[in-house]
């Protein structure tokens, strides 16, 4: 920036700010990479239990929903959260989110 003393501060603010933002971005694009490939990882059963439990479904409506029993949405639900390294609901929803938003990304730069 080529600018006058009194600016300078604003400047650098503004330059700072910019590097911030970029390296927030650049995390958040790794991050949604990471969880798109976790998710490939899935079965397309434990994809279909996936998206079940991030609708906010409990396992009885998942296991009539997709026509199996309750104690195999437990273990389908209980192997996609050990391969995805995550041990709350809230966090399988946050990945599932960032999957989505990685997948949407790549589909938008395709056109």
């Amino acid at each position: 920036c080529l600018i006058r003393a009194e600016n300078q501060f604003s400047c650098f603010y503004v330059l700072l700010y910019d590097v911030t933002q970029r390296k927030k971005n650049d995390a958040q694009a790794k991050q949604a990479a990471i969880a798109a490939s976790q998710i490939r990882m899935l079965t397309p059963r434990e994809n279909d239990v996936l998206y079940e439990i991030v609708a906010g479904h409990p396992n009885k409506n998942i296991a009539a929903n997709l026509g199996i029993s309750e104690k195999t949405v437990e273990k389908h639900r209980s192997n996609l959260m050990r391969k995805m390294e995550l041990r709350s609901v809230a966090e399988l929803v946050r990945l599932s989110l960032l999957a989505d938003s990685a997948i949407s990304e790549k589909t938008e730069s395709k056109k």
